[in-house]
């Protein structure tokens, strides 16, 4: 909530309340539940109604949506109508606030009040690289867009078309990539304000070349 806020207070042209008003409608009014979501609310059936509050929305009356049901949330509705009307403040020092905190010492849980009245958004520069002749931009750690440029730096070294889309060699080559981004990713990219990151190193096309030739 504080980083979309920022986002939107310095590089925005909406009010607050604008930009929320679709999602607001959306969980108010509900939407239909997907094939794939179905899926996913039946393969954790159990564990949802370990959770009354969860259930509620996912499994209504103890029995999970189908395709095609309406997947309604109105409390989170509720919940953007005030940071609509209070912003982001409702969140980490109002009524939001006291919420969280209890749920979160009712089940053993760490957030205190004071954890979400300092929190802070930070802006950090973003990671750079390079796909072919495309220039790529993304987020920066802690989060994962490292993991993403270089994946596509390995790939680079893969002549990708002369496969089919679904052929087994190509998603051989990008799994293989995605393997070693993602391997990288959680070995050395932590929070930059308690770990040192290397990203340059990371980032470098020869990191990526010599990633590609172990495929």
């Amino acid at each position: 909530m504080a980083g979309l806020s920022l986002a939107l207070e310095k590089y925005g042209t909406m009010a607050l309340g604008r930009v929320l008003a679709p999602s607001i409608k959306l969980a108010a009014d509900g939407f239909a539940v997907g094939p794939t979501l179905a899926v996913i609310i039946r393969d954790n059936y159990e564990e949802i109604l370990k959770q009354k509050e969860l259930a509620k929305i996912f499994c209504p009356g103890d029995l999970p949506l189908e395709p095609g049901d309406t997947l309604r949330n109105p409390e989170l509705a509720e919940s953007l109508r005030k940071i609509a009307a209070g912003g982001p403040d409702v969140f980490y020092r109002g009524e939001l606030a006291e919420k969280i905190a209890a749920e979160m010492k009712e089940r053993g849980g760490f957030i205190t009040r004071d954890d979400l009245a300092s929190y802070r958004a930070v802006e950090r520069t973003p990671v750079r690289g390079s796909y072919r002749e495309y220039d790529l931009i993304s987020a920066p750690p802690p989060v994962g867009g490292l993991a993403v440029v270089e994946t596509l730096q390995i790939l680079e070294h893969f002549n990708l078309a002369q496969f089919g889309p679904l052929s087994p060699a190509r998603i051989h080559l990008m799994a293989e990539a995605m393997k070693r981004g993602a391997t990288d990713w959680r070995a050395f990219v932590g929070d930059p304000d308690f770990v040192k990151v290397p990203a340059a190193g990371l980032l470098s096309k020869s990191y990526a070349k010599a990633r590609a030739a172990e495929i």
